[in-house]
């Protein structure tokens, strides 16, 4: 829905996720154990079975732990997207590169209005 304000989530190696709309400047603070994806991403998690299209993607789905399902692109294995069982939510990759660096660290830091808020 195009009138529907844009979600972005910010998810720290300290597990704590920022949740936010900048166009309403709303935000949610969230503890979890987890936080970027890391190299061995996929390490104990089981395939679901079979490929799928995924945004015009084929893509293998795995789950873990009965908490999360990823679904990595089915030749070169790089993340497309996950679903968080308990909320329900899908979160889609906009952007991957391997080896990647942060141009811009404030890319890292969540609004002043979550820190105000959270």
């Amino acid at each position: 829905d195009p009138s529907s304000p844009v979600l972005w989530d910010l998810e720290l190696n300290s597990g704590t996720s920022y949740y936010f709309y900048p166009l309403t400047k709303s935000c949610k603070k969230r503890e979890f154990p987890v936080g970027i994806l890391r190299p061995d991403w996929l390490k104990d998690a089981q395939p679901t079975g079979g490929t799928t299209s995924w945004n015009g993607r084929r893509v293998c789905g795995w789950t873990k732990a009965d908490f999360i399902d990823y679904y990595a692109d089915e030749e070169t294995m790089e993340p497309v997207s996950w679903y968080f069982h308990t909320m329900q939510a899908t979160f889609d990759v906009l952007y991957y590169e391997e080896g990647g660096k942060v141009k811009h660290q404030s890319m890292l830091q969540p609004p002043d209005y979550c820190l105000s808020s959270s």
